[in-house]
C-alpha cells in the first residue's frame, strides 16, 4: 500500500483491506498465480514459522485446529477428492513406499515382535526359545530360512489350524509344502514314498535345456 511522505497510508486499514479483497475478486486468476508463486518461494520458511507459533502459543494452536476443522467440514467432498488425487500421484506413492521401507528397516525388531504377538499370541522370547530348541534351523529340512520378500530371513511359525497348537518353526518352502498337503501326515508319508521310488533308466525324462528353464528359480 502506498504511503504518504510522513509514513502514513492514504487510506485506513479497513478501506485498504476492502480494496484488496475487491482486487482479488476482479483479478482472481492473477491473485491465485501470485499466491502460488509466493508459496513456492517461501514454503519452508512459512511452514517453519507456523510450526514454531503452534508450539509456543496454545491459543493459536487451538484456533488453527478449529479453523482447519471448519474448513474441512465445509469442503469435505472437495478435500477428500484433492487428497485422493494427491495420494494417487506416482511420486507420492514412491515417496511413501521409500519412507515405509526405511521405517521397517529401522524398526525391524519391534515390527517382528508386534507381528508375532498379533498373529500367534507369542512373544519374541517364545520365538527365540523355540529357535534355540531347534538349533537355529528348520524343524523339517534342517536348513536356514529360505523364504522370499518379508520372510527371507525368518522362520514361519507352523501351527495346527484346527487346534491352534504351535508345532515349531519352518522355512517358508517346508511350511508351504505342509500346508499344501492339508497338514495330513498320511499324505506326507505317501509323498515321501512316492519321491523315493527309483524310476529306472527307461523313465521319461525332460530335456536338459527345458529342465534348466523350469527349475532355474526354485530355492535350494
Amino acid at each position: 500500500m502506498a504511503k504518504s511522505p510522513d509514513g502514513r497510508g492514504y487510506t485506513c486499514k479497513p478501506c485498504s483491506r476492502a480494496r484488496s479483497r475487491q482486487w482479488n475478486i476482479e483479478h482472481h486468476e492473477r491473485f491465485k498465480e501470485n499466491q502460488r508463486a509466493y508459496w513456492d518461494r517461501n514454503n519452508a520458511r512459512v511452514n517453519a514459522r507456523r510450526r514454531k507459533r503452534r508450539e509456543d502459543d496454545p491459543e493459536f494452536r487451538e484456533q488453527d485446529k478449529a479453523q482447519k476443522r471448519e474448513a474441512y467440514h465445509a469442503n469435505r467432498d472437495a478435500e477428500l477428492e484433492r487428497q485422493h488425487e494427491y495420494r494417487a500421484r506416482p511420486e507420492f506413492r514412491s515417496e511413501q513406499a521409500a519412507r515405509a521401507a526405511i521405517w521397517r528397516e529401522d524398526n525391524r525388531d519391534h515390527l517382528r515382535a508386534y507381528q508375532l504377538k498379533r498373529w500367534y499370541g507369542i512373544t519374541q522370547e517364545d520365538y527365540d526359545a523355540m529357535l534355540a530348541a531347534q538349533d537355529g534351523v528348520c524343524a523339517i529340512c534342517g536348513g536356514p530360512p529360505r523364504g522370499r520378500g518379508k520372510l527371507n530371513d525368518v522362520f514361519v511359525v507352523d501351527h495346527d489350524h484346527n487346534t491352534g497348537v504351535i508345532r515349531g518353526l519352518l522355512c517358508s518352502p517346508c511350511n508351504t509344502a505342509v500346508g499344501q498337503m492339508d497338514d495330513d501326515p498320511e499324505r506326507l508319508r505317501r509323498a515321501a514314498v512316492y519321491l523315493g521310488v527309483d524310476r529306472g533308466e527307461d523313465a521319461l525324462r525332460i530335456p536338459a535345456d527345458r529342465l534348466a528353464k523350469i527349475t532355474w528359480n526354485r530355492p535350494r
